[in-house]
Formats: C-alpha cells, structure tokens, sequence
C-alpha cells in the first residue's frame, strides 16, 4: 500500500497522481492527499470522484495507469 497525492498545477490542464516516493512530485507547491492505496489505478479513480476531473496518473510511478494504444 502507498499514500498518493495529486500535483494540482495550475499551469496544466491535467493533474496527476502520485505516490508519495516519486521525485516528480516532490517540487510541487500544491498537492492533495488522495489517499492510502495498493493499486494506482484506484488513486487516479478516486481522485476523478474528489473532482479532479482531468487527473492522470504519472508516467514515472504510475505507469500502469497509462492508457495504451490498441487497448
């Protein structure tokens, strides 16, 4: 289980999800606890219920989350 955190950037159009570890997130001046999680997915699918409508999940430590093409 991990703790997730949302990187609300106002210059982006999106927000990502984070683990707590990922060194992507650790410069961001605004973040949200998301929660405690074993699955990224489901950080970046309670994020979207919290109303971060555009939240993805980082391409660093959240790979999985990443759609890919032909799926």
């Amino acid at each position: 289980m991990k703790h997730y955190y949302i990187d609300r950037d106002a210059a982006q159009s999106r927000t990502e999800v984070h683990a707590s570890w990922c060194p992507s997130m650790k410069g961001a001046a605004h973040k949200d606890y998301v929660g405690l999680f074993a699955d990224p997915r489901k950080a970046v699918s309670v994020a979207e219920e919290k109303g971060y409508g555009h939240a993805c999940g980082c391409a660093y430590c959240c790979p999985e989350t990443l759609r890919r093409a032909g799926r």
